[in-house]
């Protein structure tokens, strides 16, 4: 880590300044860079316990319990107590009620002194997540409380599970001890976590510690500190609380609807006795963040600052829908009724573990009805005491008014109470996958098909994805194979100024000669805990065979055994001149001996055919890394080609028209109808010949020598079409070729497809004119479709050749117009063998024997 002074004293002063200047420019305030810094700069004090609650929302839920019983022991004065606290006015108020404590002290969330904090205290208290940047420093004890018994589905159980639960799936790995609530709360956490077979901590199953608050509290004190805060309460009136949780999509940015809580309070005091019955509304934590300052200024409103379940010891009877908050009102024996006007809608873009019939009270979608039960609540109290009474008894089974005291001792004195679970094992192999971008190409198409094949029984992959907001990315991540653990990555690395430069100078040129000396092992290691907490794998794959960044991200894992992958004949591909000189070629430009400069630190270097191996451990391979060097056939998926191709035709105004489903994530569809007005009927052989080639627009995939032969082929076949499925850095330059030939109206370029079977099954031949390739899959699945095959006689063609399946032809114009003249002479076979469920097995077992040998 290099400071100012240092960097002046190390450079001349104009090379200094430049980098002075650069670092300011591209970390203008970055907390994430603090962070790093501080990390690095403060040691860990073992007498210091930082508190934060949904955020810095104030003093409350499980860490406020823990705080205050923490008050009551004897070595209270012994720690440093620090919370963070996100409100000015709030952090203004705590300090003057603890202004007696001189070791409790509060600082702004994402400020400095919290950002010391973080860093410099042992034990870390938490109820929901850090941020992205924070990674758990070695010798720190990181206790997530959790907040919650979940009645809305979690983690993978979510629809977009696999892409809304990066960062909390993080912060759970890095937890030394989960707080559980109940066995059914374990359970949630095992399985919609996906906390088995990985999970190194403990759970703690023995209750919540907030609901000591709700037995414990007095009902003075909680008015005192409402009006503290704004909310005036008439001390003589019953309380009724409405308590919704919140809704949308997205935790971070909620949907906020204040007239619909306004319409339903003034419709249910209309009916009530208001002489007898006051409302309050608490929002949900996510929601009050998104308040206006005048909505949270007018009184109507709890603020999050005030303890949920302290709240609840005062209040007389709850309103609520899917939020948790009722199973921990259950302990004050008082009614519950349940306002819930979008249960379909809700249940269908979240899901729910419960349904209505397990409610411990009525529900219903109408504000009037919810006033009438309160007008006869003794009666509706006694029809739901038997349901209410079961399911207190599992819900609250520990929650005996000493939770927090209990959990202090586990942590705080090694004591033995409660449920520690801690039987996470399973004899499963237990790998850590990376298959690149997750865009649409061969390379995305091989590792989906490959999960879908891997053995569960065997293994537990998980799988870490990034950019999961692009919409390709997406659609892949959805695809993926549910056993599989998906980690979004979430946020980036947090690099110091020194660290962020050499990895500069690293993620080019690899481990090349001196570069070894920079690397900067300590970002990588710090990255390897960000992103997976304090687990262990016992193998990790880059399946992509692209770039340093991941290569160097496993390279952590300690004890692992480490393969990486080689999906093309590298040595073209990436001295490929006319690949390279284009302006948006590839965005990790590393060179080839900076990839090459990793296979010393892998153990296996994988090709995705044999012939694929061989050439590249010929061009590739030292006298360190030939033995290293083997391979495993990319596998095949024909259920989903063959499922893809039965979607019905919809046909309007005389058109054929293929809805195209698409994911849109939270359980959403987009339908597509392809193509659309503006563009070309779908492949038809009545209009003669129609070929076909997918792949992505790049130069070795050898377009421009197809459209040009194609062109000729025109001359006497006009009514003759081509498709070429897939996009790319030449998309233009291809579109202006077609311009110049003529060819605009016989040549469709459909751009990347989530489904190009139900496109490629309509036409007559498939052409593959590529002039290298790793395996070529894309005409194995051509196959699968039964598609007469001209491919070019690249250098691996034999790996995707049958007999008597395919006419192999040249790469240049000449061969290819010679090869779709043939079509026409009934030159390429039609009728040939392929059983891809042999070739599959054979496949998988080679992927299968990586691990084994």
């Amino acid at each position: 880590m290099f400071s100012k002074r240092t960097l002046k004293k190390v450079l001349p002063e104009p090379v200094a300044n430049k980098l002075i200047a650069l670092a300011k420019r591209i970390y203008p305030g970055r907390t994430a860079l603090r962070y790093s810094r501080y990390y690095h700069r403060y040691r860990l004090n073992p007498h210091m316990v930082f508190y934060e609650a949904h955020g810095g929302a104030g003093m409350v839920c499980n860490p406020y319990a823990l705080f205050l019983a923490f008050l009551q022991r004897p070595d209270f004065r012994e720690y440093h107590h620090i919370w963070a606290i996100e409100d000015e006015e709030e952090l203004l108020l705590l300090q003057a009620e603890y202004a007696a404590y001189p070791n409790v002290r509060f600082v702004r969330k994402n400020s400095k002194q919290y950002l010391r904090a973080i860093t410099e205290a042992k034990y870390l208290i938490n109820n929901t997540s850090f941020s992205s940047y924070f990674a758990k420093k070695p010798g720190q004890v990181f206790i997530d409380t959790w907040h919650s018994i979940t009645v809305k589905t979690l983690g993978f159980d979510v629809p977009d599970g696999r892409i809304s639960s990066g960062n909390m799936l993080r912060n759970l790995l890095m937890a030394d001890y989960i707080l559980s609530a109940n066995r059914f709360t374990t359970k949630v956490f095992r399985e919609s976590y996906k906390l088995d077979g990985l999970y190194e901590g403990m759970i703690l199953e023995t209750g919540h510690p907030r609901n000591d608050l709700v037995v414990g509290s007095a009902r003075e004190t909680v008015l005192r500190k409402l009006a503290a805060r704004g909310v005036s309460v008439d001390p003589n009136k019953k309380i009724i609380l409405y308590a919704p949780t919140w809704r949308g999509t997205s935790f971070s940015n909620p949907t906020v609807d204040i007239d619909k809580y306004t319409s339903f309070v003034e419709t249910v005091m209309r009916r009530i006795d208001t002489a007898q019955y006051q409302i309050l509304v608490k929002p949900h934590q996510a929601v009050y963040k998104h308040l206006s300052a005048e909505e949270k200024a007018s009184g109507k409103y709890v603020p999050r600052s005030i303890d949920a379940n302290a709240l609840l010891s005062a209040v007389d009877l709850l309103v609520s829908d899917y939020s948790s908050i009722y199973f921990d009102f259950m302990l004050t024996e008082r009614p519950i009724l349940f306002y819930i006007p979008d249960l379909e809608r809700y249940n269908e873009y979240r899901g729910l573990y419960f349904t209505t019939d397990d409610l411990p009270g009525p529900a219903t979608d109408s504000a009037e009805q919810i006033a009438d039960w309160i007008c006869s609540i003794g009666k509706v109290q006694a029809d739901y005491r038997a349901r209410y009474q079961e399911t207190k008894a599992w819900a609250c089974e520990f929650d005996d008014g000493q939770v927090s005291k209990r959990v202090l001792e586990v942590v705080f004195d090694g004591a033995a109470h409660g449920n520690q679970i801690t039987d996470f094992r399973t004899p499963k192999k237990k790998v850590l996958f990376y298959a690149g971008a997750l865009d649409v190409n061969g390379v995305t198409s091989s590792a989906l098909s490959l999960l879908r094949k891997v053995d569960y029984e065997k293994f537990d992959f998980s799988m870490i994805v990034f950019n999961a907001q692009k919409k390709p990315v997406m659609e892949s991540i959805l695809k993926i194979d549910p056993h599989v653990r998906v980690f979004n990555r979430c946020g980036a690395a947090a690099a110091t100024l020194s660290e962020d430069f050499r990895d500069q100078m690293v993620r080019k040129g690899g481990l090349c000669g001196w570069r070894k000396k920079v690397f900067p092992k300590s970002l990588y290691q710090r990255e390897f805990v960000r992103c997976f907490g304090n687990v262990h794998f016992d193998y990790v794959v880059d399946f992509s065979g692209y770039g340093v960044f991941f290569p160097f991200l496993m390279m952590q894992a300690e004890g692992a055994k480490r393969m990486i992958w080689q999906h093309n004949d590298l040595y073209h591909d990436m001295q490929n001149a006319d690949k390279r000189k284009l302006k948006n070629y590839r965005s990790n430009k590393i060179s080839l001996e900076g990839l090459v400069s990793l296979y010393p630190y892998f153990d296996k270097v994988v090709s995705c055919s044999r012939s694929v191996m061989r050439l590249n451990r010929e061009n590739l391979s030292t006298p360190e890394t030939y033995a290293k060097f083997t391979y495993a056939t990319n596998t095949m998926d024909p259920a989903r080609i063959l499922g893809a191709i039965g979607d019905p035709l919809l046909t309007l105004d005389g058109t054929d028209y293929i809805p195209i489903r698409e994911p849109l994530g939270g359980g959403a569809l987009k339908l597509t109808l392809y193509p659309d007005y503006q563009r070309q009927h779908l492949p038809d052989a009545s209009d003669g010949a129609v070929f076909v080639t997918m792949g992505r627009l790049s130069p070795e995939k050898n377009h421009e020598n197809l459209i040009r032969a194609f062109q000729r082929v025109c001359q006497t076949h006009p009514e003759s079409r081509l498709y070429i499925i897939g996009d790319g850095m030449l998309r233009t330059r291809l579109r202006r070729l077609c311009d110049r030939l003529g060819l605009s109206d016989r040549v469709i370029f459909t751009g990347n497809l989530s489904n190009p079977f139900a496109i490629m099954r309509r036409c007559d031949c498939f052409v593959f004119p590529s002039r290298y390739e790793g395996q070529g899959l894309v005409v194995l699945e051509a196959r699968i479709l039964g598609l007469p095959l001209l491919v070019s006689n690249f250098s691996v063609v034999e790996d995707v050749c049958v007999p008597d399946g395919q006419l192999v032809v040249g790469m240049e114009e000449d061969d290819l117009y010679e090869g779709l003249c043939a079509y026409f002479r009934g030159e390429v076979p039609r009728d040939y063998q392929f059983d891809v469920e042999k070739y599959n097995r054979k496949a998988y077992a080679e992927f299968e024997h990586l691990f084994l040998s």
